[in-house]
């Protein structure tokens, strides 16, 4: 019973990252589904002095952890520094560098290298992308680098650089790099930078 108890975890966690350093956050490796580096099943703030150094996903069997990730919201701020959050390969799907389920705003800060991590099936899985939101507002700040995930498979798709799947809005800040993973398949298609 003990044991089982252990196993069960809290949800709706807010994650605030206002100041401080993190040298490395890193997800594990999974034979299903793999750790992320920096989660929430909820909301995560990255704001004030916040200075992350490394965050990466943990390699998994079907689909690779993110870097950083929430279920939610995810707002970065400030002067808030992302130098590093990188996606988890997978056999499957690659892992987002930066991925959100929700809403992903951008109001300052600034992201170094957002990596998609590799999708290495020899099937269809995908490679992960740089940022990836359901919906993305990008008001301020600068993104260095964000680069899509390879893939390797004969259907695949390598990832974006910054991808939504819903409404993406770019107003303001700077967008330096955003580059799509290549696809080493007979009929694979290479990803797209901003989509």
């Amino acid at each position: 019973r003990r044991q089982r108890q252990m196993c069960i975890r809290d949800r709706n966690i807010t994650v605030t990252i206002q100041g401080g350093t993190i040298k490395k956050a890193q997800g594990g490796k999974g034979n299903f589904y793999a750790g992320h580096g920096i989660y929430s099943d909820s909301t995560l703030n990255i704001s004030g002095k916040a200075f992350i150094q490394n965050a990466k996903g943990g390699d998994g069997g079907t689909e690779g952890g993110s870097g950083i990730r929430s279920d939610s919201t995810l707002d970065i701020s400030d002067q808030a520094s992302i130098q590093k959050a990188t996606g988890g390969e997978s056999q499957s799907t690659g892992g987002s560098g930066i991925y959100n389920h929700g809403k992903l705003t951008i109001f300052g800060g600034t992201i170094g290298t957002a990596q998609g991590g590799e999708g290495k099936s020899s099937g269809s899985g995908n490679g992960g992308h740089g940022i990836y939101s359901k919906t993305m507002e990008i008001l301020g700040g600068i993104i260095q680098k964000a680069i899509g995930g390879n893939a390797n498979g004969n259907t695949c798709t390598g990832g974006s650089g910054i991808h939504s799947d819903g409404t993406l809005t770019i107003s303001g800040g700077e967008i330096q790099q955003a580059t799509g993973g290549d696809s080493t398949g007979i009929s694979g298609k290479g990803g797209t930078g901003i989509r």
